[in-house]
Order: C-alpha cells, then sequence, then structure tokens
C-alpha cells in the first residue's frame, strides 16, 4: 500500500472488499459465531479502515490544492486587471503644488526687487 495515487487506492479497495466477502462466505459455511472473533477478517477490516484513511486524505489534499489553486487564479486576473486599468491623472500631489507655489513668489519677489531698482 505504498501509492499515493487515488486509482491505485480504489483498486486495492476492491480488492480489500472482495477478499472480506470471501471470508464472510467461509466463515458463514462453518458457523455464524466464527465471523466476530475471526483475526484474518479482523485484520482485513482494519486494512479497509486504513485504506478508507487514507482516500480522504488524499481527497483532502486535492481539495487543498484546488483551493489554493483558486485562490491564485483570482489574484492572478485582479493584478491584471489592475494592469488594464487605465491611470487616472489625478494631477500634481500636494507636495509638487507647494513647490510650485514656492517658485511663483520668488518669481514675484525678483520681479518687484528689478521694478524697485529701476524706479531708484
Amino acid at each position: 500500500m505504498g501509492s499515493k495515487e487515488m486509482g491505485t487506492k480504489l483498486i486495492q479497495k476492491a480488492l480489500l472488499e472482495q477478499k472480506i466477502k470471501v471470508r464472510m462466505d467461509t466463515l458463514k459455511e462453518r458457523g455464524p459465531e466464527q465471523t466476530e472473533k475471526d483475526p484474518i477478517l479482523r485484520k482485513l477490516r482494519a486494512d479497509l479502515r486504513k485504506l478508507n484513511n487514507r482516500i480522504q486524505a488524499i481527497e483532502s489534499v486535492k481539495k487543498t490544492y484546488e483551493k489554493v489553486r483558486l485562490e491564485r487564479e483570482k489574484r492572478l486576473a485582479e493584478k491584471q486587471r489592475e494592469k488594464e486599468k487605465p491611470v487616472e491623472d489625478t494631477g500634481p500631489s500636494k507636495r509638487q503644488q507647494k513647490k510650485e507655489t514656492k517658485k511663483q513668489e520668488r518669481v514675484k519677489k525678483a520681479i518687484e526687487k528689478k521694478e524697485s531698482r529701476g524706479q531708484a
């Protein structure tokens, strides 16, 4: 039972169920009280339980991988939409606006200084 593939586990499960059925038929011929105490039958049922647990674990892992794959696709789609959106021109930032007003004020002062020198 070393395989981790679902198909292999299902085949193994079918074989175990068949072995259990054959063993039950054999024990019924001997007597009804034999089925409860038979060690071979108990071993087969234990193997079947282990196999069912392993199948559930494989399904759980597949489900987890599927969730991760869907999340990844969702994130990639969002990134793609972000890239496709046109960038809105909001104009200059507050810092740029402040720089521009200071520059205009300096130019204004320089002009006033020139005019005051020219008049004097």
